[in-house]
Parts: structure tokens; sequence; C-alpha cells
């Protein structure tokens, strides 16, 4: 297989060292004979503030294409077009331009760029993970997601990607020099086993996931007793991230167990975790990360607690890196805070008719934003069907966005599965940005105002939630 062609040039790389104000990253892009001129999506995460960013459909004008990212930690940026993916490594304040064909990826990349090395791996490896967009090509038409291939095609595609990403590391073996950034962000897997393990074991103890094979509380104690729990070397890789949200999260239960301590709010809970980690942690800068971490994943998709510990995180470490950051989020989530105007939108009914919010005032209005591809999405779709009799004569209307890019597939499952409702096709569109729906599936509740009532509503299975919340708005 041909690689990519990368040409350094020498531009300084300039790390982020201000809390005043963001770095700004820039991708510069020439990308020759897509099938429409257009990238299919791009997207990153950053892992301790939880903030996945994803944008699809991006036009390219004249095959140019520039986008800015406002990262303070080290980020994985994928394109993704005509069945490639297309990786950069992004240090904070860095810039780096690129050229290619997409119709000869291998032989005509052109990448100039500071960190030449990082650049090397991390485009080749991409490249070699386009195998999974290639096999799936044939079943996108039927709007089949990587999970819905057949098991035994997604099987050999993964056996094979693997086996091309081993010999093309063990090829290179000690002919690359990477950045420190690099080692800690992908490429140490010191914590890769220790994160599955306690990702498995929390969804067995707070999911009620049922496994083939049950992780007992004795295997948790024999693998944390072996593992270094505070490790500032690596607080950027995502493997160690988990381990330790998932540790955080079991060493807090049990601290609660301990003291026999209940909560009646979300609040309560979240803000006495501050004071638990507080004493969990000696280092300084884990604690730091642990506790921007967990609280960020736990409350990302409520507005008004979000705001509130945000604002906490930023009084207890006034110097964080993460606190511009956090404002901004914070700024982003008073949108969605209660008794605000809902952000407005106009989207595609399933019959081709445009409906904008704004003409939906006079109901109360319960939005899930779903896809069909999605699997818990389908569950709760099936758990809707028993609340909607409850309020067959009341202004209650059901609304349905899909993050589907396929129109076809996604009216043929709402036939399939019968789902009642205003079905509207979001796609990639804004209101998925507007409404913080990076996760799905995601429930909004807006009154008959028009106003936000919760952005973080509850799901059709916690039946009786919804009903105690949607009462007073009738």
């Amino acid at each position: 297989m041909n690689h990519a062609i990368i040409k350094p040039v020498a531009w300084a790389i300039i790390l982020f060292t201000c809390n005043t104000a963001f770095a700004v990253s820039v991708i510069r892009g020439t990308i020759k004979n897509t099938t429409d001129g257009t990238i299919n999506s791009y997207s990153y995460t950053e892992h301790i503030i939880e903030r996945s960013v994803i944008k699809r459909d991006v036009k390219l004008v004249n095959d140019q294409l520039e986008i800015r990212i406002d990262n303070v930690d080290p980020v994985i940026v994928r394109f993704e077009f005509d069945h490639q993916m297309l990786d950069f490594f992004l240090l904070p304040d860095d810039s780096i331009s690129f050229a290619c064909d997409a119709k000869d990826m291998g032989n005509s990349l052109e990448i100039n760029c500071s960190n030449h090395d990082d650049q090397v791996f991390t485009t080749s490896m991409s490249l070699i993970e386009s195998l999974r967009l290639k096999g799936m090509g044939p079943y996108e038409v039927k709007g089949v997601g990587w999970q819905g291939l057949p098991k035994g095609l997604r099987d050999s595609l993964e056996r094979e990607i693997k086996k091309q990403q081993d010999t093309y590391k063990s090829n290179k073996a000690g002919k690359l020099h990477f950045s420190a950034a690099l080692r800690q962000r992908i490429i140490d897997t010191t914590y890769q086993r220790a994160s599955q393990v306690m990702t498995l074991y929390g969804y067995q103890s707070f999911g009620n996931m049922k496994l083939k094979e049950e992780i007992s509380e004795s295997d948790i104690e024999a693998l944390i007793a072996n593992t270094e729990i505070e490790n500032e070397d690596l607080l950027q890789n995502a493997a160690y991230i988990t381990f330790l949200y998932w540790y955080d999260s079991r060493a807090y239960k049990q601290y609660r167990e301990d003291n026999g301590l209940t909560f009646t709010s979300l609040r309560d809970w979240s803000m006495e975790r501050f004071a638990f980690q507080d004493k969990l942690y000696r280092s300084p800068k884990v604690r730091y990360a642990v506790q921007t971490h967990v609280f960020c994943k736990n409350n990302i998709n409520n507005p008004e607690l979000f705001t509130e510990g945000a604002a906490k995180l930023n009084q207890m470490y006034p110097e964080g890196i993460y606190s511009e950051q956090l404002k901004k989020m914070s700024l982003s989530a008073k949108g969605l805070r209660s008794g605000q105007p809902a952000p407005q939108f106009t989207l595609k009914d399933i019959d081709g008719n445009m409906v904008s919010l704004e003409s939906l005032k006079g109901k109360v209005l319960y939005i899930d934003f779903w896809a069909t591809w999605c699997i818990p999405c389908v569950a709760e779709n099936q758990a809707a069907k028993k609340i909607k009799p409850y309020y067959q004569d009341k202004d209650v209307m059901f609304i349905y966005i899909t993050r589907d890019n396929n129109e076809a597939a996604w009216k043929k499952d709402v036939t399939e599965q019968q789902i009642e409702g205003l079905h509207l096709f979001g796609g990639g569109t804004a209101v998925f940005d507007q409404y913080q729906a990076d996760g799905i599936p995601k429930y909004v509740l807006i009154d008959k105002e028009g106003k936000i009532v919760t952005a973080d509503a509850p799901r059709p299975s916690d039946a009786d939630k919804l009903k105690e919340l949607i009462a007073p708005l009738l």
C-alpha cells in the first residue's frame, strides 16, 4: 500500500500557555475530484472536557477547505470523504496544510506541517483504517451503519485493518521519532486493558448490562491494586482518562455507601463529588483533570447544573487550562437553560413539507433527537408507544429529529417501527449543534410558549418522571 507524502516545513509550534484566550489551530486543504465537492464530515473530541465536535456536509470552494479549531489539548481531527478517512494530529495553536486527489489518495497526499513524523504516522494509520468505510460502501444505500454489517464482514475488515496497521508499525519501528504529545495521546497503550475492563465493569454495575462473563468485585480490586492510579504524564491519553472516570465512579459509590449518603437532587450529588475528589487524589494535576472530566461527562446535557459546576471549577482552579473553554461551553449551555426561548429551526417533515418550531407554539413539545442506526434510540421508540395514549387528547406533540443522512432509509425505518409523531429530517444540519445533541438519544421538553423546560428531559422509558414533568405544562 502506498502512503502519504509528507513535506515538512519549518513552522514554529506555539504551545498553548495563556489562560486568557483560546488557541486557534488551522487546517487548510486542497481536495480535488471529490464526488460532489463536499467533505462528508470532519470531527474531533477533547476528552478531558468531553467536547465532541462533528460537522457534516462541508462544501468545498474551488476545491479549497479551511477550518479553525480552538483546542486546548492535542486532538485527532478526522476527515471522511469518498469512503476514505484522513486523520491529522493537531496541537494547540498549530497549522497544517494539505493537498490530495480523492481518487488517488495514497500517491497524491502532500502535507506541510511542523510535526512531520507525527503526521506520517497518524495519516498512514487512518488511510489503512479507510478499509472500514470502503467495506461499508455497498451497504450505505440501505442505511446500514457499522454495527449493522454482517458480523463476518465486520470481523474480517477489523482483522485486516489490525494486520496492516501492525505491519506498518513494525516496519517503522525505530525510524520515526514521535513527539511526546503524540505518544501520550494515541500511541501509549499502558492503560488500554485496564480501561476496557473498568468500562465493562462500570456498565455491569451502573447500567445493569449483562456480560457473557461477569466481572467480579475481587477482579476489580486486583486490577486497581496493580495499576498506577495517578499518572501526570498521561493526562491527555484517552484510555487513561476513561480508566480514571470509572475508577472515580466506583470509589464515589463506595464512599456514599460507607457514609450512608443519599441525595434528593442531581445538583447535591454532583457538588458533593467535588469534595470527595478533593480528598481522593494527591496530585493537583490529576485531581483537576478528573474533576473536570467527570463533571463534564455527567452534566454536559444539563445546562443549569453545567453552568453552575463550570463556574465552581473555574473558582477552584482560576489558572486552569480549561477555564476559558468551560466559560465558552457555559455560554452555549445558557441558551438551553429553563425559561429561555428554544432555539429556532425549520426542517423538512417526512412528506417534504417545511415545518418551523415557531409554527408549533401552543403545544407542549417533547423532542427526540435520534437516528435509525442508534440501538438505544430504537429501544426508547418502543417505550414511547406506552406513553403516547396517555396524551392522546392533550396538547402534547412528540417530535422526532433524525441524524440520518439517508432519507429513504429514514422513512423506511419510521414506517417499519410504526413511530407515531412529527418526523423531521435533521441529517447533519445545525439543529444538532443548537441543541447540543452530540450524543443521542437526547430529549428536550418545550412549553406552550416555546420556552425550554429542560434540555435534558427524561427518556420515554422513565415514564413516571416524564409524566410528572409534563403535567404542570398542560
